[in-house]
């Protein structure tokens, strides 16, 4: 039981860090929050695309950096830094930074943002929705540099190689999910197991009594006999 108790713990344990890790400093705001943000920062403000380049070469935010999407955390850090020294404001903490990426609730750009309010910057937001749903292409050019090809005219058609994925939260939801319907079968099956046990106990229990007292009744008749034998022998000589 405490062997299943115990797996059950790290499965909680597993469960709760999954979706504590959705959680961070992070500004969030609207895609009317995040353009209001552009106008009133202008060229002053540093835009960070993180997503596939595909996507990005699709359509972007005129003077986004990208990050790779598929990078790893250090590798997006790094990334970071390296926009941040081009742009020249790595020791300037009030730097209007903005972020986006394609996930559901803006996942991977707020994990950035944490990263930026850590290192002391007090002037970033995140789109809190993924960028697809950005409606006003005023804003959007195409290529696969920071100012683009030129302005949209038109919709993006967001390759389906980027254009999609799952929303974090709902995974570490249905992650939990998962882990308390286990959970909940290993303490049936330990609780099962344990009265199984207990009733074996007491089975064994009883056996061992009903022994005892057939080891006590054969010992009482043992010390009977002699005495019967003696009565026997003193009846004859009368």
């Amino acid at each position: 039981m405490k062997k299943y108790n115990n797996f059950f713990l790290v499965l909680s344990l597993f469960a709760f860090l999954s979706l504590s890790s959705t959680q961070t400093l992070a500004t969030p705001v609207i895609e009317h929050g995040f353009k209001q943000f552009i106008d009133e920062n202008g060229d002053s403000a540093v835009i960070i695309d993180i997503r596939w380049p595909e996507v990005y070469n699709e359509a972007h935010i005129k003077g986004a950096y990208l990050i790779n999407y598929g990078g790893t955390d250090e590798v997006k850090r790094d990334a970071t830094d390296s926009i941040l020294a081009t742009e020249g404001v790595t020791e300037i903490k009030s730097t209007p930074i903005g972020l986006y990426c394609n996930c559901g609730n803006g996942h991977e750009a707020s994990r950035i943002n944490a990263y930026l309010e850590g290192k002391g910057f007090t002037n970033t937001v995140w789109l809190s929705h993924t960028f697809s749903q950005w409606n006003d292409y005023t804003y959007l050019v195409s290529g696969n540099t920071p100012e683009g090809d030129g302005p949209l005219t038109q919709a993006p058609s967001y390759p389906s190689s980027g254009g999609f994925f799952l929303d974090p939260l709902l995974i570490a939801v249905i992650g939990l999910g998962v882990v308390t319907i286990i959970g909940i079968y290993f303490y049936f099956q330990s609780k099962s197991s344990s009265q199984v046990i207990t009733q074996s106990a007491i089975k064994n229990a009883e056996r061992k009594k009903a022994k005892e007292l057939d080891n006590l009744s054969k010992l009482l008749e043992n010390r009977k006999s002699p005495i019967k034998e003696t009565q026997k022998k003193s009846v004859r000589r009368r």
